[in-house]
């Protein structure tokens, strides 16, 4: 018999965060693999790859506090804003360093 499906639902999520050498801050990690299917886990910020060993699981608000926004997909809400208007979404414009996807941070 089938294990009983679960709903996940974006408020019970954990996501995985590691200190990243190279932008030297807390970030949300990514998971790839290589030509030969080791685990290479990256730093969503730069992908420099980071230690498995650093890895932790925080919440859905513990993330939030490190600056990212987490959204439902299920559920419309506005974007949210820095008190000066600006997104605050880091790697999206949010932040004031450059970002390697989209270049220095306006």
């Amino acid at each position: 018999m089938p294990a009983p499906v679960v709903p996940l639902t974006i408020d019970r999520t954990v996501l995985p965060i590691a200190d990243c050498p190279a932008c030297r801050q807390q970030t949300l990690v990514y998971l790839e693999f290589a030509e030969d299917g080791s685990p290479l886990e990256r730093c969503l910020e730069c992908g420099t790859r980071v230690s498995a060993s650093a890895i932790r699981h925080l919440s859905r608000s513990a993330i939030e506090r490190l600056g990212y926004a987490v959204r439902d997909p299920s559920r419309p809400a506005a974007a949210p804003s820095h008190p000066g208007g600006a997104p605050a979404l880091r790697a999206c414009g949010g932040c004031r360093r450059a970002c390697p996807r989209l270049g220095p941070a306006g």
